[in-house]
């Protein structure tokens, strides 16, 4: 499950990746329809939105936010920036992303399981 920001309210959905989108459901028994399909080629992966969702993370596509979602630790943030960095088709390091308010040891450890996924 991931938090998604939808006009300025936060709602919990079960996502998924599935032919290069990212599939948003109301929840994880009910797979055959989805709430949002999001086409994941050609976006890029932004950590952060402010000091009070620490494990959020941005879709964007030539600047424009498509997504605003929030993982609910360091290491569901991980794992979901380096499989979405895969997906993107991007190059990126997930160690050169700016990881804005989150301290060096939680950097460190969303970085490890970002690469990790990615690679």
């Amino acid at each position: 499950y991931l938090n998604v920001l939808s006009n300025n309210r936060w709602r919990e959905r079960w996502c998924r990746l599935k032919d290069n989108q990212l599939l948003l459901h109301k929840d994880r028994e009910d797979l055959k329809s989805h709430i949002a399909s999001l086409p994941l080629r050609g976006c890029e992966v932004s950590p952060g939105l402010d000091h009070k969702h620490l494990f959020a993370f941005r879709l964007l596509r030539n600047g424009q936010e498509v997504a605003v979602l929030e993982a609910s630790s360091s290491e569901e943030m991980g794992r979901w920036l380096g499989v979405l960095l895969a997906e993107t088709g991007s190059n990126t390091d997930p160690a050169t992303l700016h990881y804005d308010y989150i301290d060096v040891e939680t950097t460190a450890n969303v970085i490890q399981l970002a690469k990790q996924s990615f690679w």
